[in-house]
C-alpha cells in the first residue's frame, strides 16, 4: 500500500476524558449527565443480531487494492474509498458499480491524499488530506457533480456528527515540542467547535524504536444522535458517550483483564507492516497485550457495536470470528458474533466492519471483495 506509512504515522488519538468516575450506575440503569455505567453482566442473555446477506462487492475487479473507509447515502448507494488512486468507488443499492468520483490530481474534483467520506443530507464530503480541504459532490443523482471545497485542517476518519461532523485532527506546539491528537468537533463550515478528546506527546517519543504505534490509532463513531469515543488502551475498557452538542453524557466501563497477543497473530501483523511499509521507518509492535477495543459503530436503533479482543486460547473463542458488544443507552444487551465475519484482534486493515444505518459491511481485503449484510433486528 503505497500511503500505509504516511497513514500509520499521522493517524494519531487519545480517546480519553480526563473528568471523574466516582458516580457509578450499575448496568440497567438509565445513567444521569456524566456518570459512569459499570457494566458487569448482559441484560439480556438470549438476545442475538440477526444479518442477512445481500450481496457480494468485488472491488477488485476495479484495480483497488484496498478501501480505507466505506460509507452509504440515504438512497443505499455506496462508497468505497480508493486511497491508492485517489478515488470514490460508487456502486448502487444492488452493488452495481456506477462510477468513479474523483481522480489524483490537484484541479476541482481531484484529490492529493483521499482518505475519507461523510455522507450528511444530499451532499458527500470527501477529506483531502494532502491540501488541506475537503471536497463536496452533490449525491442527489449519480452524476455526482462537483460543488466546491472548503478550506480545513489535515482532518482524517470525518464522520457525520448530528449537523456538524467530527474528525481526527494532528497539530503541533513548537514551544513544548509536542504533537497534539484531537477528535475535533467541526460546523459545516469546518470551523473547529471544540475537541472531545485530546492527548500530547514529545516529538522526541517518536524516535522511541518501543513506540506502540498502534495505541495513537483513533477509534471513534458518530451519527445524528451521538458520538462515542474510547480510550485505545491494553488494559482499559471505557467508552465516552457524547451528545451531539458534544457535551458528555456517560461512560461505560467493563472490567478488563489483560489478553496476551497470540504469537501467529503478532507475527502475521508485524509482516504485513513490513511488506507494506516502503520506507522501513515503523518500528515492529512489540506490544505483549491485546487492544480491549478495537473498533465503535453505530447501527439504525443507535445500538453501539463494540468490536472487542478475546482470549482465543480460551474454550470457547477459539475461532477467528469477531466479538461485538452490543449496548443500547449505556446497557450491554449482550455479546455475539459471527462466523463468516473473521479477523485477528489487531488492528488489521485487511480485515474490518463498518456499520451504516441498517447495513453492515464487512472488508476482506485479502480476497479483494466487501460483502453486505442487512441487519435484520
Amino acid at each position: 500500500m503505497k500511503y500505509f506509512y504516511f497513514l500509520l504515522v499521522i493517524l494519531f488519538l487519545v480517546s480519553c476524558n480526563k473528568k471523574s468516575e466516582t458516580n457509578k450506575t450499575k448496568n440497567g440503569n438509565t445513567p444521569k449527565d456524566g456518570e459512569t455505567i459499570l457494566i458487569k453482566k448482559p441484560i439480556d442473555p438470549n438476545f442475538e443480531i440477526n444479518l442477512k446477506k445481500k450481496f457480494r462487492i468485488n472491488y477488485s475487479e476495479l484495480g483497488c487494492n484496498l478501501p480505507f473507509d466505506i460509507n452509504q447515502d440515504v438512497n443505499g448507494n455506496i462508497y468505497l474509498v480508493d486511497i491508492q488512486k485517489a478515488r470514490i468507488l460508487a456502486y448502487n443499492k444492488e452493488g452495481k458499480y456506477l462510477k468513479a468520483i474523483g481522480r489524483r490530481g490537484k484541479g476541482p474534483g481531484e484529490f492529493t491524499s483521499l482518505n475519507s467520506v461523510a455522507i450528511s443530507k444530499d451532499t458527500l464530503f470527501a477529506t483531502n488530506q494532502g491540501s488541506h480541504k475537503i471536497s463536496l459532490f452533490d449525491c442527489r443523482d449519480t452524476s455526482y457533480t462537483f460543488i466546491k471545497e472548503l478550506p480545513a485542517n489535515s482532518l482524517q476518519f470525518l464522520k457525520a456528527y448530528g449537523k456538524n461532523f467530527l474528525a481526527y485532527k494532528q497539530s503541533s506546539d513548537s514551544k513544548t515540542q509536542k504533537a497534539i491528537f484531537s477528535v475535533t468537533m467541526f460546523d459545516r463550515k469546518f470551523k473547529e467547535i471544540k475537541d472531545l478528546s485530546s492527548k500530547s506527546v514529545k516529538f522526541s517519543e517518536f524516535a522511541n524504536p518501543n513506540l506502540d504505534f498502534v495505541m495513537f490509532i483513533p477509534i471513534f463513531t458518530a451519527n445524528q444522535d451521538y458520538a462515542f469515543i474510547t480510550e485505545t488502551s491494553r488494559d482499559k475498557y471505557l467508552i465516552s458517550a457524547y451528545d451531539t452538542a458534544g457535551k458528555l453524557i456517560y461512560k461505560i466501563k467493563r472490567p478488563f483483564m489483560k489478553i496476551p497477543i497470540n504469537k501467529k497473530e503478532l507475527a502475521e501483523f508485524n509482516e504485513f507492516v513490513k511488506n507494506n511499509d516502503k520506507s522501513g521507518s515503523i518500528p515492529e509492535l512489540k506490544a505483549e497485550n491485546k487492544l480491549a477495543i478495537l473498533s465503535l459503530h453505530l447501527d439504525a436503533k443507535n445500538r453501539l457495536w463494540v468490536q472487542k479482543s478475546v482470549n482465543r486460547e480460551r474454550e470457547g473463542f477459539k475461532n477467528n470470528s469477531f466479538y461485538f458488544d452490543i449496548y443500547e443507552k449505556g446497557k450491554l444487551l449482550n455479546t455475539v458474533h459471527f462466523l463468516n465475519i473473521t479477523g485477528r484482534d489487531l488492528w488489521d486493515l485487511q480485515q474490518r466492519i463498518f456499520i451504516k444505518d441498517e447495513t453492515l459491511f464487512y472488508l476482506n481485503g485479502a480476497e479483494g471483495f466487501v460483502d453486505v449484510y442487512e441487519i435484520e433486528n
